[in-house]
């Protein structure tokens, strides 16, 4: 079913993202808003990678934490 969908998905949009990026996305989506130290505190330290793939392709927005050196990770409207 998979390879059946995989070219339509792709037509429809086409997102290059490595798995471990959509892993962390996941992460994000599930938790609506994340700081990025506890994103890499699940996810290691490759997540710092992920997040920067994940705001160039505009699926993650990043906000400084008024109060902190982190940064608030939210989804984009491209995302929803």
């Amino acid at each position: 079913m998979k390879t059946i969908l995989s070219p339509l998905v792709q037509n429809l949009l086409p997102v290059y993202l490595s798995l471990a990026a959509i892993r962390t996305l996941a992460t994000i989506a599930l938790k609506k808003r994340i700081l990025q130290s506890e994103l890499v505190d699940i996810r290691g330290s490759g997540a710092y990678e992920h997040i920067k793939e994940l705001i160039s392709q505009s699926f993650v927005e990043r906000k400084r934490q008024s109060d902190g050196r982190s940064y608030w990770l939210t989804l984009s409207e491209k995302f929803h």
